[in-house]
């Protein structure tokens, strides 16, 4: 949270009374990923993979990847060498599939998830 507000307040700039009001306002429309370590997405997604106890090619190839330079290798290298294509987009329900009943994935998406289901409600 404090995070989000210095972050707004760098780009949000004035002077008026309610001026701290809005700020706080900005900073409740923001809805993100719940990720302890700040890790990117790609990150977070391979690390829980590797922990999965699970025979698959996905979850095996992820075990053998090593430290990558740009977390979005992680993912890529993945599907690259499973598939054999750099199309990688249409692979990623199949990863996510595998991981969503994880406590580290609710957990990473609980807030999302949360502000989705009010606004379906409300439609």
């Amino acid at each position: 949270q404090e995070e989000k507000t210095k972050r707004i307040k760098k780009v949000f700039s004035g002077t008026e009374d309610d001026h701290e009001e809005k700020v706080r306002k900005c900073v409740e429309l923001i809805k993100q990923y719940n990720s302890d370590d700040k890790a990117p997405p790609e990150l977070f997604v391979f690390n829980i993979l590797k922990k999965l106890d699970r025979e698959n090619e996905i979850v095996s190839r992820a075990k053998e990847i090593g430290y990558q330079s740009d977390s979005h290798n992680y993912i890529t290298q993945i599907i690259s060498d499973i598939y054999e294509t750099d199309d990688v987009s249409r692979y990623y329900n199949e990863i996510i599939d595998l991981i969503t009943d994880t406590d580290e994935w609710k957990s990473y998406v609980k807030d999302i998830k949360n502000w989705l289901d009010e606004k379906s409600h409300q439609i």
